[in-house]
C-alpha cells in the first residue's frame, strides 16, 4: 500500500488526482498510455501491445523512445514516484483498489456478493449503492478507445449490467418501486434485451398500482425479443405477465418473481412479510467498516477501548 495521495478514476472520464489536487492531463498518446496501464492494473502490458495501441500499423522508429518519454513525463506528473514500472518487455502500473475506482467497484461488489450470502440483504443493498455510485459515466469516455480495449470494458459493462439488475431486485424486496422504475427504465433505454431488467420493471409498476402500464410494458418486452432475436420472453416473465392478469397479490407476485430469479437469501422472504428482512439491520460501524474494506474511508486511530476514527477519502 502507498500513501502519496493518488487516485485514478477510468468509470467515466478519465481522472488522475495526486495529492488533492487534479492532473491534467491533455488528450494524446501519453493518455492513452495511462489508460491502457489502468485497464490492467498491476499487471506487465506487453511492450508490442502498447506499440499498437497507440500507433496501430503504423509505428515510428522512434515508438520504443516515444514510449519511454511517455513514462517518465507521467511519473513527473503523479509527483515523481515509481508507480509506472517498464523494462525490455512491458509496462506496469502499480496500485490499490482504494486507488483506482474499477478496483473499489469490484471489492465493493464482491463484498456485496457475499453480504447475500450470509443472507444480509439490506447489508448488500448499501454496498451496491455505493458501488454504482461511484460510475461518472461511459469508461474512458474521453479518450481515442482502441480495439485492445474491448475486452476488459465489456467486462465492466456487464458487472455494471449484473449491479444494476441487482441493485433494482433488492429495492423491489423493499418495496421501493419509485426507485426501480427509475432505474430499469433508464437501464432498458440502452440494453432493451434484457429481460431481467423487464421483469423488474412490470413488477415495479404493478406494485405502484399502474397495472395498465406494467401489462404494456410486457407487450413492449416480448415485441422487441420477438422482432430483434426471434424468441418468446422466459418462462418467469410470462407467470409474472399471467398473475396480473390474474389479479395476484402484489407483494406475493414480487416475491415469488424475486425467488424464482435471484439468489438463495430470496427464499428467505415468505409472502406477506415486508421487503428486506429487519433482523440484524447494518449498524454504523458495520458500514463504515465495509467502506473501509473498499478504501473509500481511512481509520486513522483507535483509542484504548477499540473505538476507531476514520477519514473519509475525497474522490
Amino acid at each position: 500500500m502507498w500513501d502519496d495521495g493518488l487516485r485514478f478514476g477510468i468509470l467515466g472520464p478519465l481522472i488522475v488526482r495526486a495529492g488533492g489536487r487534479v492532473v491534467r492531463l491533455t488528450a494524446g498518446k501519453r493518455q492513452q498510455f495511462l489508460a491502457t496501464l489502468l485497464l490492467n492494473p498491476n499487471r506487465v502490458t506487453p511492450l508490442d501491445t502498447v506499440v499498437e495501441i497507440l500507433w496501430q500499423d503504423r509505428p515510428p522508429r522512434s515508438a520504443i523512445a516515444n514510449i519511454r518519454t511517455y513514462a517518465s513525463s507521467l511519473r513527473t506528473m503523479l509527483g515523481g514516484n515509481d508507480r509506472i514500472i517498464g523494462d525490455s518487455v512491458g509496462y506496469r502500473l502499480r496500485v490499490s483498489p482504494p486507488e483506482l475506482d474499477m478496483l473499489t467497484f469490484t471489492e465493493l461488489i464482491r463484498q456485496a456478493e457475499s453480504s447475500l450470502e450470509r443472507h444480509r440483504p439490506e447489508v448488500a443493498l448499501k454496498l451496491f449503492r455505493l458501488a454504482d455510485d461511484l460510475w461518472r459515466g461511459s469508461p474512458l469516455e474521453d479518450v481515442a478507445p482502441h480495439p485492445q480495449w474491448a475486452e476488459p470494458l465489456e467486462q465492466l459493462a456487464e458487472q455494471r449490467l449484473a449491479l444494476l439488475e441487482s441493485l433494482a431486485a433488492l429495492e423491489l424486496a423493499g418495496r421501493l418501486y419509485a426507485s426501480v422504475i427509475t432505474r430499469t427504465r433508464k437501464f432498458l433505454n440502452d440494453h432493451p434485451f434484457r429481460e431481467r431488467a423487464w421483469m423488474l420493471l412490470i413488477l415495479a409498476l404493478y406494485g405502484r398500482g399502474r397495472r395498465e402500464e406494467a401489462l404494456a410494458a410486457y407487450v413492449e418486452c416480448r415485441q422487441a425479443l420477438r422482432e430483434e432475436l426471434g424468441v418468446e420472453p422466459s418462462e418467469e416473465l410470462r407467470t409474472v405477465h399471467s398473475g396480473i392478469l390474474n389479479g395476484a397479490r402484489v407483494h406475493n407476485l414480487v416475491l415469488e418473481a424475486l425467488q424464482e430469479a435471484n439468489g438463495p437469501w430470496f427464499t428467505d422472504l415468505t409472502p406477506g412479510s415486508r421487503g428486506l428482512p429487519p433482523a440484524d439491520p447494518m449498524t454504523a460501524h458495520e458500514l463504515v467498516d465495509a467502506m473501509a474494506a473498499a478504501g473509500l474511508v481511512e481509520r486513522v486511530e483507535s483509542d484504548d477501548d477499540g473505538q476507531a476514527s476514520y477519514m473519509l477519502r475525497l474522490r
